[in-house]
């Protein structure tokens, strides 16, 4: 039993140690629970802590004796925003009387010689009521912008005492202070100055309907003549268009060099509170430069501009009085009145050219101007955000798009007058061949002299004709050539070498290119055979090979390539991009060229052209390549067909 006893007692010995340890577990969880709740709330505390520190704050600054300080301010600035209203309204109601006084005496004119003064005396009135309210209006928006920037500004110092000045709440504050602050300094004198610029052009028109009225009641009454009454009303309509266009630069200008000068306040603004490199600082001073570099171009190319319509103003007033003078003489020699209607004609025809010319100039100017305007708007876009973004590329091509027209409109000008040219030639040349044929019938020269004359009149004919129809045929390549090589570039840009629109504008310019080149080559070679004899043989092959080895490298340029920097030879086979300057020739076309140069002497009359075509790189097909070889021929073809034929520039006897 004893030991049954003990048995037991160490039995009950062990649940109780084990429940001990259990209960020992148990109090350090929950002590540490206990630790853990004791942290939290601690925190809560400090966090409930904090907030009634701010709420103190809160309530400190609202009972601050400030608030009631700029309530009495406010107060006073609705009482002065009330004034200024009063003086708005009488200001009003006077000149409602005056206009109210004008239209009645208007109708109750005694005589002519009353209205004159009548309007004289409205005119000075309307324009003291509009010069009065736009003093009042910018007394006004100054009171308000003064009393929003003390209101921001005090804000900004009160919100410093109680948050971070780094943090962002703070800075957006600040920063509308500021914006104020500069929108109070700028925008009343603004305003003001660029409404008086209005009111002063509204005076110059009533100043010329005064004149104009004064001149009728003058012709009403007889006693000057009209020619001299005629001439006044068109020096006083001269002199108001310059007044009101100078006064226009002047307001252009204004408000282009104001806007550099605010822009300028922005970017400096976002610079501090933002960054230099921020996009919204490196926008704002791009708008300033952009502002700027207008302020330097548009104004002086609306001087150009008027320039040419002052010039295009004077051919009209010379062809007027020219075209009087030739009526006048018709009526007084009736017998000679063929002869002065066929003068006036000519007049007319050669008044139109002119016209045409000048208007062609002017588009040209502007085109130009433009095309810098945008050209330089690239240029800012491109040193803040990067030559490659967006914006430059657009800018830019903008740009390439008004120096194309501008190259186009003045190429298609030229033709023009190149068509007038031969026009003007061929009516010579038949007055001359009617010259000599009157002279020979009425024997003044015998019929060797008559045959002389025609052929000496013919060959300055074919001479003459001959260059005209050079320079038509190379006016109209180059156009094509910029206009196929401008949008080549441009789809290049946008829609990538790779793209089939792109491809075709390459063809297209590359054929042009190559056009250009045979007929130079043939020109040249013709000019050579002038040398005489052997010599003038062998320089005419010699100019005719190096040529066409020229045309052989322009037809093995490939649509893209991957060098920039000239080598002894090419380490292995591939696409290789060359700089301006320099050339390759492949084996085939060295070999071409120099049995092209043995044959050259063989023969003057006939030639073949042979135009070796190397497509590399990966990103041309095959059917590209035939594409280009079947344009390039067609193109050559073309070019030397058209010239060979009587007149043309490879056919000159």
């Amino acid at each position: 039993m004893a030991s049954d006893l003990k048995t037991n007692v160490e039995n009950k010995q062990g649940d109780i140690d084990k429940q001990l340890k259990n209960t020992l577990e148990l109090l350090a969880k929950m002590q540490n629970t206990s630790g853990q709740i004791l942290g939290e709330t601690n925190k809560t505390s400090k966090q409930f802590g904090d907030a009634q520190n701010k709420i103190t704050a809160l309530n400190k600054l609202l009972t601050s004796p400030k608030i009631p300080n700029a309530i009495g301010y406010l107060e006073k600035f609705a009482a002065s925003l009330n004034k200024l209203k009063d003086r708005e309204v009488e200001l009003i109601k006077s000149n409602d009387k005056n206009d109210a006084q004008f239209n009645k005496a208007l109708h109750s004119l005694a005589s002519l010689d009353d209205l004159v003064p009548l309007l004289s005396k409205q005119s000075q009135s309307n324009f003291s009521y509009l010069s009065s309210k736009n003093q009042l209006d910018k007394d006004t928006l100054t009171k308000k912008l003064n009393f929003y920037q003390k209101i921001t500004s005090s804000g900004t110092k009160e919100l410093g005492k109680h948050i971070s000045q780094d943090s962002d709440v703070y800075k957006s504050v600040a920063a509308t202070s500021d914006i104020t602050a500069a929108a109070a300094n700028f925008m009343p004198d603004f305003l003001y100055n660029n409404t008086d610029l209005g009111i002063k052009k509204q005076k110059l028109i009533s100043e010329l309907e005064i004149t104009l009225a004064d001149l009728e009641v003058r012709r009403r009454k007889g006693f000057e003549s009209t020619k001299k009454l005629n001439d006044l009303e068109i020096k006083a309509t001269e002199k108001f268009n310059n007044e009101v266009y100078q006064l226009e630069q002047q307001k252009l200008k204004f408000q282009l060099s104001s806007g550099t000068i605010a822009t300028a306040q922005l970017a400096a603004i976002s610079t501090k509170y933002l960054s230099a490199e921020h996009n919204i600082t490196k926008s704002l001073s791009a708008m300033s430069k952009a502002f700027d570099l207008s302020n330097n171009i548009v104004p002086s190319m609306n001087d150009g501009l008027k320039g040419f319509d002052e010039k295009r103003a004077q051919l009209e007033s010379i062809h007027q009085q020219k075209q009087l003078e030739y009526a006048k003489n018709a009526k007084k020699y009736s017998g000679l009145a063929g002869l002065w209607q066929y003068e006036s004609k000519l007049e007319d025809k050669q008044y139109g050219r002119d016209v045409r010319d000048v208007n062609s100039e002017k588009d040209v100017y502007q085109y130009d101007q433009m095309s810098s305007l945008f050209s330089g708007y690239a240029g800012i876009a491109g040193d803040a955000f990067g030559k490659n973004n967006l914006a430059s590329t657009v800018l830019g091509d903008v740009s390439k798009g008004f120096s194309i027209a501008g190259q186009l409109t003045s190429g298609s000008n030229r033709l023009d007058q190149i068509n007038d040219q031969k026009d003007d030639l061929q009516k010579k040349y038949n007055d001359d061949l009617l010259y000599q044929k009157e002279a020979l019938e009425q024997k003044q020269i015998n019929q060797q002299q008559y045959a002389d004359n025609v052929t000496a009149i013919e060959q300055d004919m074919n001479d003459k004709l001959s260059a005209l129809n050079q320079e038509h045929t190379m006016t109209s390549i180059d156009m094509f050539s910029t206009m196929a090589g401008g949008i080549a570039d441009l789809l290049k840009q946008t829609a990538g070498e790779s793209s089939a629109a792109y491809k075709v504008m390459f063809l297209a310019s590359k054929a042009s290119a190559l056009a250009q080149a045979v007929v130079n080559t043939e020109v040249a070679a013709t000019k050579a055979l002038e040398l005489g004899g052997t010599f003038g043989t062998i320089m005419s092959g010699v100019v005719r090979g190096m040529g066409y080895a020229s045309i052989g490298i322009i037809a093995a340029q490939s649509i893209s390539g991957m060098a920039h920097s000239g080598i002894d030879s090419i380490p292995s086979e591939g696409t290789w991009l060359l700089d301006k300057g320099e050339r390759v020739v492949d084996a085939r076309t060295n070999a071409d060229l120099k049995n092209f140069l043995q044959s050259s002497n063989q023969s003057q009359s006939g030639f073949s052209v042979n135009v070796p075509v190397s497509i590399s790189g990966g990103d041309v097909s095959e059917e590209d390549g035939k594409q280009l070889g079947s344009m390039i021929k067609q193109s050559v073809m073309s070019i030397i067909q058209e010239q060979q034929r009587p007149g043309g520039v490879l056919n000159r006897y």
